[in-house]
């Protein structure tokens, strides 16, 4: 064995070389003396491939199988190269490693002439690192969380969506102050998951994060994991490490909105400045507006009202068939309106009922099952509900059938009915698929696509919004929020929780992430969403 060192000012990396393969050996803080990892042989990544046309994988470790491997320097690039798997052949893998400023920036390059499987899954760089009582975790489900290093545990959860709400993981020691940062700086971005875990009996941790790959229905799918990796050492706590990953927001990132005056200049007046939300679900009459107009008095604030069910149809069924609405709906909202309340009624951004009108197959086969989400084999990819225990399939955001969907219910909503905003359901939420359907405007698998592609129904939604009115969604996802006015962030009520979404958008952290919260009236119980 061999070892190779990478040196970023106080950043060193020592990678052991063997036979087979390459891992990570030791990760040593100048600064502080602090070895955050030592004397390990841990994995810098695992490649995932499918047999093309089976549902039958294989993977690869950077330490083993590997017949041809190779370290190059030149200057402060460091060059790694992996070739010639014993399950894997005519497939490289090159890892690429820039060294500067008590920074390590990874890319992961991956090359494939093999024609019996394609590239499925790629982790980009994973970072091992040794346990005590006095190391902590960042890791940014909701607004993010931290953990106790020592603690046995395991997450993996997609980015984006409520699991991750942003791209990037900490870790850091109490006694030293010091700690590493974990960065997928990706400006795009492409869809992730991220994942970190701690085994039981095991000193050592690891936080890494996996790309679905692109066009993994066919052989010899060469490509580049989208953005680089980020290991860089910082002083402090989970708040220093979202100061990195703001950095990286306010000068790269596609989703940054506009802004004027330090203030987003999308932004209505009333959603800025207003402190508090009604939730409440219709039933078939007016009564409901006659307790908010009550309850308004009591309050003396004429909250929004976050609506439910104001259409005829089951809540989580016959989706997207949302009109007609109920009778009492329109004129208890002119009333709210009439009163000082803004009116929000919630759609769904994902879902359509395979059994949409009633128990019966209306238009989902012919019209919505081409333009949903597919697995391999032309299989669509459902989800199912305690709220109605039906199957429902995850619309594919690139069609333009679900395009227009979706423009068409917020254009009757926004301009028929009258409503002052719409909460759009799950877009924030909810994880990507990664859809194998040709037919779509789309690569097969994972990429860029999937946040794309809302972004793109989402501004062609806006196009036709009234002036002052505004979306939300469900969570707090950060790549939508150029299109989004505002999140739910309902899942915001965890212990160890820190507010590192609010940090990592600077000044625009309330425009950008406002909380819509969710109150009982005074006369009794409001039960929150279900979880998604």
């Amino acid at each position: 064995m061999n070892t190779h060192l990478i040196t970023a000012n106080d950043l060193h990396l020592s990678l052991q070389i063997g036979d087979q393969g390459i891992g990570l050996h030791a990760v040593t803080d100048q600064k502080s003396g602090r070895r955050f990892l030592r004397d390990a042989n841990a994995s810098l990544f695992t490649l995932t491939a499918r047999a093309c046309g089976e549902e039958r994988f294989v993977s690869a470790d950077s330490k083993d199988g590997w017949n041809a491997v190779g370290v190059t320097v030149c200057g402060n690039v460091h060059t790694l190269t992996f070739a010639e798997h014993e399950l894997l052949t005519d497939v490289t893998v090159i890892l690429t490693a820039v060294a500067a400023r008590d920074r390590v920036t990874w890319t992961v390059r991956l090359h494939s002439e093999n024609k019996q499987y394609t590239l499925y899954e790629c982790d980009y760089p994973a970072l091992s690192f040794g346990t005590c009582s006095r190391t902590k975790v960042f890791f940014p489900y909701g607004c993010g969380e931290v953990y106790p290093a020592v603690r046995t545990f395991k997450s993996q959860q997609n980015y984006p969506s409520y699991g991750a709400s942003m791209q990037y993981m900490a870790l850091w020691h109490t006694g030293a102050g010091r700690g590493l940062y974990y960065g997928l700086h990706d400006p795009a971005p492409a869809y992730k998951k991220l994942f970190y875990q701690k085994e039981e009996g095991n000193p050592a941790a690891c936080i890494k994060a996996i790309m679905p790959l692109r066009d993994i229905d066919m052989p010899c799918n060469s490509q580049t994991l989208e953005g680089e990796t980020v290991w860089e050492l910082f002083d402090g706590d989970w708040y220093d490490a979202a100061l990195l990953y703001k950095a990286f927001f306010e000068t790269r990132a596609s989703w940054k909105p506009a802004l004027a005056d330090g203030k987003r200049a999308d932004m209505p007046e009333w959603l800025r400045t207003n402190p508090h939300w009604w939730r409440k679900r219709m039933k078939w009459d007016e009564s409901f507006a006659d307790e908010l107009i009550d309850v308004s008095k009591d309050l003396g604030l004429h909250s929004p009202v976050h609506l439910y069910d104001w259409f005829q149809i089951p809540y989580d069924t016959n989706y997207p068939h949302y009109f007609p609405a109920k009778d009492a709906f329109i004129p208890a909202m002119r009333r709210l309106q009439a009163n000082g309340n803004r009116v929000m009624p919630y759609i769904n951004g994902r879902l359509w009922d395979t059994h949409d009108k009633g128990k019966e197959d209306w238009q989902f086969t012919p019209i919505a099952r081409p333009n949903c989400t597919k697995k391999i084999g032309d299989k669509p990819f459902l989800e199912v509900y305690p709220t109605s225990n039906i199957e429902l399939a995850i619309m594919c955001p690139s069609t333009a059938l679900w395009q227009e969907k979706q423009k068409e219910i917020m254009h009757t909503l926004f301009h028929e009915f009258g409503v002052d905003a719409i909460y759009i359901d799950q877009i924030g939420a909810a994880q990507a698929y990664p859809c194998e359907d040709r037919n779509h405007a789309h690569r097969a698998g994972g990429g860029t696509w999937w946040v794309e592609s809302y972004r793109n129904l989402l501004d062609h939604a806006r196009q036709t919004m009234p002036k002052d009115a505004c979306l939300t969604t469900e969570c707090t996802s950060d790549p939508y929020m150029k299109d989004i006015h505002a999140y739910l962030s309902w899942i915001w009520i965890k212990n160890d929780q820190v507010p590192a979404f609010m940090v990592t958008t600077t000044v625009t952290s309330l425009s950008l992430a406002e909380i819509i919260c969710t109150h009982p009236m005074p006369s009794g119980r409001i039960s929150l969403p279900r979880n998604r």
